[in-house]
């Protein structure tokens, strides 16, 4: 629900009040695309931002925590967790006026980064980056991974980004509908690949023919490039993929993009239809990326940590950084990105189970 004039007056005041204290920037707000398609399906768009994430202790001069911000990054560099983390560092820099340290960790486990995360320190300086991959899909397929939920306390809902269901040009079908009923009628031709057994790409196409009832053979390769080249030469009729890989390829006319994973349209693609529009119902899977902090942390730390970052998110050109590699901003706080992650445990875990699927 978008607040209220009372609400968005009492906010423009305590911005204003912020600026004139910490010279702090300004809150824009980014509006989504203007394309939806007809489905009743609630959008992953960013929603319009609570009074409360201004007066949760962003101008209490004794919040900054007593060292610079460290935030372990359970990947190397190159990655998503680097380009996220990229566009928040300079907000981050100014709210605290210290340099904050990324611990890009490509060189262990992201379970073993997040074990060491979590036994972090507890006085506010402590944050860990967290993703789907990271927090969900590798302990669901590591058998023994000493790793819980629980060790963290969710802070900040940073952005989401869907994925993008894509054939070669040598498939006639022209759109996701077309492609299924292609499936159904011709058993065994109509096949898609992955970057391997469990990856996000095998587990989201997984998802989807599910939903929609039709069964093809999955082929599983070394690396998302190889099942991208495999794509092309229609080794495999289907791939789904990150949009940074997908788009390249789309707009060079080797890949053709029958449909986005996401509830909504993706922004600067807005051509592409969604799964959900296209015959299955309801679809939604997405990438997704934020903020926790330990186990322990004190609530009014973790609240006015979401304050800082919430006011990073809604930055301009934070989001615009983000709306370039396709992420949509979100920053939901604790409450609604604990309750996200919960059910994302949830629904892939029961996929993961019923794919019998194991990490070699």
């Amino acid at each position: 629900m978008p607040p209220s004039k009372v609400d968005l007056n009492r906010r423009i005041s305590l911005q204003r009040l912020g600026e004139a204290a910490l010279s702090a920037f300004g809150v824009t707000a980014l509006s989504g695309s203007a394309l939806a398609d007809p489905v009743e399906v609630p959008p992953i768009a960013r929603r319009a931002a609570p009074a409360s994430r201004l007066d949760a202790g962003v101008l209490d001069p004794s919040w900054p925590p007593p060292r610079a911000l460290e935030v372990w990054v359970p990947e190397g560099k190159g990655g998503n967790g680097e380009a996220l983390c990229k566009a928040m560092a300079p907000r981050l820099k100014e709210a605290f006026a210290l340099n904050t340290q990324f611990r890009m960790m490509g060189d262990a486990s992201p379970i073993e980064v997040l074990q060491q995360a979590a036994r972090g320190t507890i006085d506010g300086a402590s944050l860990a980056y967290i993703d789907q991959r990271s927090l969900i899909l590798e302990p669901a397929l590591t058998v023994g991974a000493k790793f819980a939920l629980g060790d963290f306390h969710p802070v900040t809902w940073l952005a989401s980004r869907p994925y993008l269901f894509c054939t070669n040009r040598r498939v006639i079908s022209k759109n996701l509908r077309e492609w299924l009923a292609r499936a159904v009628e011709r058993p065994g031709v109509m096949n898609f690949g992955s970057a391997g057994r469990g990856t996000p790409g095998h587990l989201v196409a997984e998802a989807l023919l599910m939903d929609a009832g039709v069964q093809t053979q999955h082929v599983p390769y070394p690396s998302e490039r190889h099942a991208v080249i495999a794509a092309i030469a229609n080794e495999v009729q289907a791939v789904i993929l990150d949009p940074v890989i997908a788009v390249p390829e789309i707009k060079a006319g080797r890949l053709r993009a029958l449909a986005v994973t996401s509830s909504r349209r993706l922004d600067g693609m807005p051509e592409i239809r969604t799964a959900a529009a296209q015959g299955v119902t309801g679809f939604n899977a997405v990438q997704w990326a934020g903020f926790a902090m330990p186990r322990g942390v004190a609530e009014v730390t973790v609240t006015k940590m979401h304050a800082v970052l919430s006011r990073a998110v809604d930055d301009h050109d934070t989001q615009h950084d983000l709306l370039k590699s396709y992420w949509q901003p979100v920053g939901e706080g604790p409450e609604a990105f604990g309750n996200m992650i919960r059910s994302e445990n949830e629904r892939w875990n029961t996929l993961v189970r019923r794919l019998g699927l194991r990490a070699s």
